[in-house]
């Protein structure tokens, strides 16, 4: 199966087939640059039943389990079966530092589509510093390794941060993914608190260490050569929130994305219909902030990772520039084009 494929035909339909369930928003991690909210909830047992119920009789395919940290869910092995034998192709976002025994049995005879693992270091002293959990890069490896010996598939990314950045540019985290068979991707962009708490912008890595990370790569070198030489002025981003997906937090308030926090609504206490209409009335709003704003005129937009949900986490308002984001897609584009 072609997932891709498949998505974009749901996007082009306007059919909504992707979900991500937020199971908690508790972590055994407390991460200097984690966008969780302050004040932390987890969603009840029937309530997650529930939300899986009607998301498969909305026509949903595909459910992301997140949190937090979603392996530390109370009654994961309950609601990740459970989802399973409704047929859901299931992906689980996770630190990967706890996994139980019964839990590893389970994923071994229902294997998910895939697990995507944040890397935040290469060694203990890293890792303790960054997630305040002395002992958890011994078990993000250890876990790792348990994953590729009995060929669960997984995805690697690494946060490029001020305390990251530095092992990035040594090529650390492109050494644990070689051990795996896997290519690591990277991501500049920290977001602030989804409770509009701005403080850990400051775990941003510069824009200097980001482009000499960048030009260390040849395959990043080549990708954004490509995406500049193939700079494009279309009038709208393309945003599949709202038309082929949705997100539901550990609340149970579903939005157009995890990162949409401008308005919800009770994904339980609401109909399909009215669910399915404040799902595109939603991303019709995120659109025309888009449409209003000074990026859809700007020539660098189609290389910038601009959209109203960010600009609205950065400084609050969902039309604005993201000052930091023009400034990179700047330098990206002096840095990289071609004489």
């Amino acid at each position: 199966m072609n997932h891709d494929s498949l998505k974009e035909k749901a996007f082009q339909r306007e059919h909504l087939i992707t979900a991500s369930i937020e199971l908690t928003q508790h972590c055994n991690f407390k991460c200097l640059h984690c966008y969780c909210p302050t004040k932390k909830v987890h969603m009840d047992y029937n309530d997650v039943i529930a939300c899986i119920d009607k998301l498969y009789s909305m026509g949903v395919l595909y459910l992301t389990f997140t949190g937090g940290e979603a392996f530390l869910y109370k009654r994961f092995d309950e609601i990740y079966t459970y989802a399973k034998n409704k047929g859901f192709i299931i992906s689980i976002m996770s630190n990967l530092s706890y996994i139980t025994d019964v839990t590893k049995k389970i994923l071994i005879k229902y294997p998910p589509k895939v697990i995507m693992i944040t890397l935040y270091g290469t060694g203990a002293d890293e890792y303790a510093k960054f997630t305040i959990n002395k002992s958890s890069f011994k078990r993000v490896i250890e876990n790792i390794k348990f994953l590729y010996s009995n060929n669960i598939d997984f995805m690697l990314k690494a946060i490029i941060g001020k305390e990251t950045i530095p092992a990035a540019l040594e090529g650390k985290f492109d050494d644990i993914a070689r051990v795996y068979k896997k290519e690591i991707m990277y991501d500049a962009i920290i977001f602030p608190q989804k409770d509009l708490m701005r403080g850990k912008l400051s775990q941003r890595a510069s824009i200097d260490d980001i482009i000499n990370f960048e030009h260390s790569n040849p395959e990043t070198v080549s990708f954004w050569r490509k995406s500049i030489s193939n700079m494009t002025s279309q009038a709208c981003i393309k945003c599949g929130g709202g038309i082929n997906s949705l997100s539901i937090d550990a609340g149970g308030y579903a939005s157009i994305c995890s990162l949409y926090v401008e308005d919800k609504i009770s994904f339980l206490s609401n109909d399909e219909k009215t669910i399915r209409k404040y799902l595109k009335d939603s991303h019709n709003k995120m659109q025309s902030y888009y449409i209003n704003s000074k990026c859809s005129t700007c020539d660098q937009k189609s290389i910038c990772r601009w959209c109203a949900a960010y600009a609205n986490l950065e400084h609050g308002n969902s039309s604005e520039p993201i000052d930091f984001m023009c400034e990179l897609a700047q330098r990206r584009i002096s840095a990289f084009t071609e004489v």
